[in-house]
């Protein structure tokens, strides 16, 4: 499944500009990683009951490779 939408600036399609691009990415450098990441605090999710949910609320936690996939 490819994004569709077009790139108001560029007209591209999105998904194809995605594709285009992808291989020209590098991985971010472990010290600039370093950086940034190294002050971060984990903090704990919230806990939600079932009472204070509302009706037809509903949350789904996925991982970044199932938009890999649907991407592709």
């Amino acid at each position: 499944m490819v994004l569709r939408r077009r790139h108001r600036t560029t007209k591209r399609i999105v998904g194809y500009a995605w594709a285009d691009e992808r291989p020209l990415l590098r991985a971010i450098p472990e010290r600039v990683l370093a950086k940034y990441t190294a002050n971060l605090s984990v903090l704990p999710l919230p806990v939600v009951s079932n009472e204070q949910r509302q009706l037809g609320e509903v949350v789904q936690i996925r991982l970044l490779t199932d938009y890999e996939e649907t991407a592709r």
